[in-house]
């Protein structure tokens, strides 16, 4: 018989390697986020919060 905290420990290993999997993905688009960040226009908000 399985005890629950097996399941918890395979739903953690899980949400950990989806994690790595995020940073890595994150970590070789850093210059286009960048990108993007830099080209953020701030009166873009302003008619959305109007």
């Amino acid at each position: 018989m399985v005890k629950p905290s097996f399941h918890t420990f395979i739903l953690l290993q899980v949400f950990g390697m989806y994690l790595v999997l995020m940073a890595i993905i994150f970590a070789c688009r850093a210059k286009h986020y960048k990108k993007i960040i830099q080209n953020i226009n701030p009166d873009v908000g302003l008619w959305i919060a109007i």
